[in-house]
């Protein structure tokens, strides 16, 4: 995509954010009203309890709910630690079996940021880690590939959260000696209703990569993650987001906006009835010795919980890719449905298994259909911290052929550990 395009598309969206941010009216609340709204939500809940208990020395047997909702709007509704540290981490790690061959892949993720930060500016630090292993005919052969960089500036989404990075990037287990600088500018804004949120997000990076670094195949995808936490090897790149839910505790949404949840479900943690649509566009340049291309990204999901048992996930995905140097154009979209079903769902511990349909629309080809199964476990030690564990059995499902006949592909195991303030 042309310079002046993404500059449009830039300016466009800024211009969204300010339109938006000057129709919304910030609702305020009297000190009575403020107990009664925050009495459930986090640290002030164990506040307010102990309170209560002074008062009529009552003692009550109910913990603070894990999934209580929050304020948005009251910065104090905050835990204290949270408003003047960043901390975030997840550490995924994924084994895929590839059936009908020796073969299997097995890949560690480590997402890690600490800053500190008051209500108008902070300073953010981040260390990434991506290490790959390949088995193949009994050889192993594996790589570590490593991001790290330091930020700074305004750190409030409910306000404006603008920050800039400055990263190094190290690719020299698979090409010796290359490493490189990088810059990503973050714009987000979030607007906070009664019965909903709705956030906005858009981010440039610039990648200094040498010309010799091609970067194809380098990064396995992930369900947890968005496709450019794992991929640091384009020229330069535009992702915007917007997210609307019906969610009112930002520790269920997805990681990588402030909560635990995978990208992929953004309600999968969540025991209630309740409704999201997560849309993303990404574009993308590559420019080196072995190519030069433009790639453009949609994905949407609208994701759909009725009460605490059952869950729908509907997506769509298209791909469009313009290969500059051969002069070619592809053109990939997938249609998703999944329906989760939850076994066991308690207010910390949550047991969903999964039945999940992919059609994929290839140019030229066969349109190849999955049926895929799954079961996911989750364990919610607090807030604050999370774990993830699941089983995904991946099918190609050949209806044409016989309705109950399949192609088993692979299968995938995969935990995430994720904590955050």
């Amino acid at each position: 995509m042309q310079v002046k395009l993404k500059a449009i598309l830039l300016l466009v969206f800024c211009a969204l954010i300010g339109i938006m941010h000057s129709e919304m009216l910030n609702p305020t609340s009297t000190q009575e009203n403020f107990y009664q709204e925050n009495r459930d939500f986090g640290l002030m809940a164990i506040k307010f309890q102990l309170m209560s208990n002074a008062e009529n020395d009552v003692f009550s047997s109910n913990p603070p709910k894990i999934q209580a909702e929050m304020d948005y709007n009251q910065y104090s509704s905050l835990p204290e630690w949270s408003k003047v540290i960043t901390f975030k981490s997840a550490q995924e790690f994924q084994y895929i079996d590839i059936a009908k061959e020796d073969d299997s892949q097995q890949e560690f993720n480590s997402f890690n940021t600490i800053g500190v930060k008051s209500k108008l500016a902070g300073v953010e630090a981040f260390y990434n880690l991506i290490k790959n292993w390949d088995e193949v005919e009994a050889k192993t052969e594996g790589y570590n590939l490593t991001r790290y960089g330091i930020g700074a500036g305004f750190p409030d989404s409910e306000s404006l959260r603008l920050f800039g990075w400055f990263m190094h990037t190290d690719l020299s287990d698979i090409y010796p000696e290359e490493n490189y600088s990088s810059y990503k500018f973050q714009l987000i804004k979030r607007y906070s209703g009664k019965k909903q949120i709705t956030e906005l997000g858009i981010e440039y990076e610039y990648n200094e990569i040498p010309d010799k670094i091609n970067g194809e195949g380098l990064f396995a995808p992930s369900d947890y993650f968005p496709e450019s936490y794992l991929d640091w090897t384009p020229k330069s790149r535009i992702n915007a987001y917007i997210f609307a839910s019906s969610l009112r505790n930002f520790y269920l949404e997805p990681y990588f906006m402030n909560g635990h949840a995978p990208v992929s479900s953004p309600l999968l943690l969540v025991n209630e009835t309740s409704s999201s649509i997560l849309c993303r566009f990404s574009t993308e340049d590559k420019d080196n010795d072995y190519t030069n291309s433009n790639e453009n990204d949609f994905d949407g999901i609208f994701s759909l919980n009725i009460g605490p048992l059952f869950g729908f996930d509907m997506g769509y995905n298209i791909q469009k890719y313009d290969d500059h140097k051969n002069d070619t154009k592809t053109v990939v979209s997938n249609i998703k449905g999944a329906l989760r079903f939850a076994f066991l769902a308690k207010e910390s511990y949550k047991l969903v298994g999964l039945l999940e349909y992919i059609y994929c629309n290839l140019e030229n080809e066969s349109d190849p259909e999955n049926l895929n199964t799954g079961i996911y476990a989750d364990l919610k030690m607090a807030n604050h911290l999370n774990l993830i564990m699941y089983l995904k059995l991946n099918n190609e499902w050949l209806r044409k052929k016989d309705l109950l006949e399949f192609d088993h592909l692979s299968n995938k195991f995969g935990t995430v550990l994720s904590v955050r303030l």
